[in-house]
């Protein structure tokens, strides 16, 4: 499958230099924006791998528990689209995952995982696809 893709985490306490941000502080459940073209499998295999080079912002994340993951059958031009929809009701970091993307970010911190599902529902609803969830 290729589209866009959210993925849902947990990080313990930490404080991270994260490339030219510089340093973060995290703690708590975020949901990352991404999109894979080619296959949002490998992107999501590579996103759980341990060992890799840190090539995006959610790279320096490491370690994470990953919690669960959905896909939507949509254009890259999608991705910013859904992370301006989610900026409405979650808290966005300021340009984490954003640096090809007009939006304020791609990283949100989550309370409520219930409310992430239904925006994401909605979310793929108005677009016109179903929302998968996919097993990790």
């Amino acid at each position: 499958m290729r589209g866009i893709y959210v993925l849902v985490f947990e990080v313990e306490e930490k404080e991270v230099s994260v490339g030219s941000l510089g340093k973060l502080r995290f703690s708590g459940t975020y949901a990352y924006v991404g999109s894979a073209q080619t296959s949002i499998e490998k992107r999501l295999s590579r996103h759980l791998s341990g060992k890799k080079r840190k090539w995006w912002h959610i790279d320096y994340l490491y370690p994470m528990d990953v919690i669960e993951a959905y896909a939507m059958e949509l254009p890259k031009e999608k991705e910013e689209e859904l992370a301006n929809f989610l900026e409405k009701k979650f808290e966005v970091i300021p340009k984490f995952g954003s640096s090809d993307s007009k939006a304020k970010g791609h990283l949100f911190k989550i309370d409520d995982r219930e409310e992430l599902k239904r925006s994401l529902c909605e979310f793929s609803k108005n677009q016109g696809v179903k929302l998968v969830s996919i097993s990790l």
